[in-house]
């Protein structure tokens, strides 16, 4: 009889060891499980962030350069591209939009998860709109680490997408005069082109300063002088030795950039293959008109003409494959 009783007690003792292995196993299992979730769920967070701060700052290279300057049309392609990686199947989600300068600083938050895809705020300039940051907080559940109070777990992704340094242009090539892409095709593979408002018509070309913030009009001949100045006659002789032009900057306008004033400073140009900017919209006029930036044509000026009737004024042209 005690042998059958000592017997009885051994049994008894496996089954409960064998059952605290099975429910390590099982815990150990699905924190692994656990875990992989967190991992890729914090992966799709990233590439969600990495997605959305790009399609944004396609966008807002589509708004500027078609002038139609919509923060909605931004806004709602983050949206879109954080809504496409499934993010509303977890527990909650949160997520910022803001315009960055050149810096990757945000300067502007334009849109949010609470009123997407409602944007906020006015249409950046384009020294403070170099790209999109996209910023999401997100909460997904889990499966077995709630067994042991853990039902939730947290993955955040910032990214920021920037436009600008790759599409830039600086140095003596550069002339203060602009055309536009409206008028690009007739120039293109063309020789001895009229870039006049009888040939082109108004609006589609102007004079603009390089310097944003501090035009200077003078017309003292710079072509020779070895300091820098912010002046008509140094742009026209000496290009934007200082100041890059961004595709998708905003210059402004200076209709005295093509004037018989400065005939000797445009003269030193005849023969010369330069970078004439191209513009997509013009808003204003005169002084006080700007010119979006979004590419540049290569051109040789053959001849130009700064007197008589004005709509004659400007210059003939060959284009010449940059």
């Amino acid at each position: 009889m005690k042998i059958c009783s000592r017997y009885s007690r051994k049994e008894g003792q496996s089954v409960v060891i064998f059952a605290l292995v099975i429910v390590v196993l099982i815990g150990v299992a699905g924190l692994g499980m656990d875990g992989a979730n967190a991992f890729n769920q914090r992966r799709n967070v990233a590439n969600a962030a990495d997605a959305a701060s790009i399609a944004g700052t396609k966008e807002l290279i589509a708004q500027r350069k078609n002038g139609t300057n919509s923060n909605t049309s931004v806004c709602q392609a983050v949206s879109d591209y954080i809504s496409n990686h499934k993010l509303t199947q977890g527990v909650s989600v949160s997520w910022t939009a803001s315009y960055v300068n050149s810096s990757a600083t945000a300067t502007q938050q334009f849109c949010d998860s609470t009123a997407s895809p409602v944007a906020s705020g006015s249409f950046p300039s384009s020294s403070n709109g170099r790209g999109v940051m996209v910023s999401i907080n997100y909460t997904f559940g889990t499966m077995f680490m709630s067994l042991f109070g853990r039902s939730t777990l947290p993955a955040t992704g910032t990214a920021t997408a920037l436009y600008g340094p790759l599409s830039q242009y600086t140095g003596g090539d550069v002339v203060p005069f602009t055309v536009s892409q409206n008028v690009v095709g007739q120039i293109v593979g063309h020789s001895n082109v009229e870039i006049s408002i009888t040939k082109l018509g108004a609006g589609n070309f102007g004079g603009v300063n390089f310097n944003p913030n501090s035009p200077n009009n003078s017309t003292a001949n710079d072509c020779n002088s070895s300091t820098y100045k912010d002046s008509q006659s140094y742009y026209w002789c000496n290009g934007s030795p200082k100041y890059p032009v961004y595709i998708g900057e905003d210059l402004p306008g200076n209709p005295g950039m093509v004037s018989n004033s400065l005939s000797s400073e445009i003269g030193t140009r005849v023969g010369d293959v330069v970078l004439m900017p191209v513009f997509s919209g013009n808003a204003g006029t005169g002084a006080n008109a700007t010119f979006s930036i979004v590419g540049f044509l290569a051109v040789r000026i053959t001849s130009y003409t700064l007197t008589g009737n004005q709509d004659d004024r400007g210059f003939r042209v060959d284009y010449v494959s940059y």
